[in-house]
């Protein structure tokens, strides 16, 4: 893998449309400062934070971006053999659009948000208004929890993107509803099937411990109380969150690149 080429097939990609990304820039900056504005005239005095704000704008950023500009060279009947015949690896193809909608593009419009807030503010102070902006500080806490909403979307979406020609977020988000709909029913039947006494036993027992008056039960790595059960180990749940995570990135980028091999092929 040769990172020259990846840099040069992002290159390539953004000078089919030279225009787009400044397009949409300075759309989500003129939409953001229009909101500030408005969000801050109707408040008593101050917003006290932006980021409900622009945690709503950088949703509709991810739907935007990875829907519809991820893979699209690919779609496009007239010019995606052009793209497919390129002297590039399957990975170096991959990664343009990885690295593109991954780390360049939630970081521009993290930096765009912050710019916004810093034009309202001024535009606020000079039409004279009794209100204060705030201002959005994208080294802060709450850009870093932006960054991680995104990031969190992102590989069920890249996947979605490179599957779908259209309609990308739509056919995702419901195609995602459906599965964990039919395994929520799957594993229920086989779980009444299979276990339903021994689950109708434990259940007895753990009920006849709590009418003893006992707090809590141990069983195994778990602490079931009445209302809540959680893990003996605050570390054993930060490793199994971990595991969780490092599994759902790994399975929907690895998923990816296989479709996109196929798409090659």
């Amino acid at each position: 893998m040769n990172a020259m080429t990846v840099y040069q097939l992002i290159l390539a990609k953004q000078s089919q449309q030279p225009f787009r990304l400044a397009r949409d820039v300075s759309l989500a900056m003129i939409i953001s400062i229009m909101v500030i504005i408005f969000a801050t005239a109707v408040s008593d005095s101050k917003i006290s934070s932006l980021f409900p704000i622009f945690t709503v704008a950088m949703l509709i950023v991810a739907i935007g971006e990875i829907g519809s500009h991820t893979f699209n060279e690919y779609k496009e009947k007239g010019n995606a053999y052009v793209w497919l015949m390129l002297p590039a690896t399957t990975l170096e193809k991959w990664l343009s659009n990885f690295v593109m909608s991954f780390f360049i593009i939630p970081v521009v419009f993290i930096l765009v948000f912050s710019a916004s807030s810093l034009i309202a503010k001024l535009l606020i102070a000079m039409l004279g208004w009794p209100v204060e902006a705030s201002l959005f500080n994208p080294i802060s806490t709450d850009g870093w929890s932006l960054l991680k909403g995104y990031w969190l979307i992102h590989p069920l979406y890249f996947f979605g993107a490179i599957y779908f020609k259209n309609r990308v977020v739509m056919k995702t988000t419901a195609a995602m509803f459906i599965l964990i709909i039919l395994w929520f029913i799957y594993t229920a039947f086989i779980a009444d099937l299979l276990i339903s006494a021994q689950v109708e036993s434990s259940l007895e027992f753990f009920e006849s411990q709590f009418n003893h008056s006992e707090t809590y039960i141990k069983f195994g790595p778990l602490i079931i109380e009445e209302e809540n059960i959680r893990l003996t180990s605050p570390i054993l749940g930060r490793l199994l969150g971990t595991a969780i995570m490092i599994g759902y990135f790994s399975y929907f980028w690895s998923l990816s690149l296989l479709r996109f091999r196929e798409l090659e092929l």
